[in-house]
């Protein structure tokens, strides 16, 4: 099916992308680990969104990148394929012309096989592939329809604009999450009876809102079907989910003044009620909950996160005033890295000059086997 081929050349180049974004993210994380920024978790949670957001722009990017070097260096390419090209015509790399033409093509016979199904282990791929989108729609759908039900069975407490504050009987944890229209948090109705748990959760669920925190955990959940075996969207995710909550937590410490012990304390009581609540639903997705809990190896992840939460909260609290070159000076850099590795990776055109030139090197070499193999037989 050749109408296949150029879907499989752009889902290929999407997660080269996003693995070399993550890459990116990592390196600039590490750097700013080894500063007095460390602990400014908002600024790294819009690096972080910002690089995944380059990764989303990296074609335009790219098309940017090579119109502008093609009008100062005509003739000169991005393509890593095309610079592999011209160093093996000028005889900078050694190797032989048929095997350095079977590894160029690598990619595009792995494509061929899949857009045709040609042989058994691109069948078991495809196969694979269609089941794991399969399950990973149906896990959202599922999640999506879980919290619907919890907003559905729940009471409207306060409307405020298109925001509707609800108390539900049959969670233990706050949640905030969105429909088409209206944004819902919900409350367990048991919080009402302690005014200091209420406020706290209250303003963090708020700060959520007004980061448009629940916009980017919907993204992200619709997006997992389509890189669900990708290690980089995985970790990548998980890492923005720990610093969209210790961001939260240093804002609302600032913006209302709440005592870090006093904050801490919510956090655990919560905690205890959930494990104690059995049979309630404590963790819903889509959605932002207050804390997240679970079972097996994502419960203990959760674990680490939420006692990594309260050390940061009960560590002082840093000036969170920066200058905004500490934001843009990393994100246009990145951007511009993700550009040109998108400009990089893609698909070179079949017939430039020194593809000719290389085809034809491949053609005289394997008439020279081929001659060479005829005189021996003689």
């Amino acid at each position: 099916m050749p109408q296949v081929r150029p879907l499989i050349d752009a889902y290929i180049d999407a997660n080269i992308i996003l693995m070399i974004a993550f890459l990116a993210w990592c390196v600039a994380r590490a750097i700013f680990k080894k500063t007095s920024l460390k602990h400014d978790y908002g600024l790294q949670l819009r690096l972080s969104e910002g690089f995944m957001l380059a990764a989303v722009i990296s074609p335009l990017v790219a098309l940017g990148l090579t119109r502008g070097i093609d009008a100062l260096v005509p003739g000169q390419s991005l393509n890593v394929a095309d610079i592999a090209i011209s160093q093996f015509l000028n005889g900078r790399l050694s190797m032989d012309a048929v095997q350095f033409e079977t590894i160029l093509s690598l990619r595009q016979d792995a494509v061929i096989e899949l857009a045709y199904l040609d042989g058994g282990l691109a069948q078991a791929v495809v196969a694979l592939f269609i089941a794991g989108v399969a399950f990973y729609f149906g896990k959202a759908f599922i999640g999506a329809w879980s919290v619907r039900s919890v907003i559905n069975n729940s009471y409207i407490w306060r409307r405020f604009g298109r925001l509707d504050l609800r108390l539900s009987d049959t969670i233990r944890v706050p949640f905030s999450t969105r429909g088409l229209w209206r944004r819902h948090i919900v409350l367990p109705s048991a919080i009402l009876t302690e005014p200091a748990s209420l406020k706290i959760a209250l303003a963090h669920e708020l700060q959520h809102m007004r980061r448009n925190d629940t916009e980017w955990e919907l993204a992200l959940v619709f997006l997992e079907p389509l890189f669900f075996w990708n290690p980089a969207f995985r970790i990548w995710r998980q890492n923005i989910a720990l610093l969209r909550e210790l961001s939260c937590d240093q804002m609302v410490i600032k913006r209302r003044q709440v005592n870090p012990h006093a904050y801490a304390n919510c956090l655990l009581s919560m905690c205890k009620r959930s494990f104690l609540g059995r049979g309630s639903v404590s963790l819903v997705t889509p959605a932002v909950p207050f804390f997240q809990l679970g079972t097996g190896a994502h419960g203990r992840r959760n674990l680490q996160a939420l006692r990594q939460r309260v050390l940061a909260i009960s560590a002082p609290n840093p000036n969170l005033k920066t200058s905004k070159l500490l934001f843009w000076v990393p994100l246009v850099t990145a951007s511009l890295v993700i550009g040109a590795s998108a400009s990089a990776i893609q698909r070179p055109a079949d017939w430039s000059h020194d593809r000719l030139m290389l085809s034809t090197v491949v053609n005289l070499e394997r008439l020279e086997s081929l001659n060479t193999s005829l005189i021996r037989s003689w």
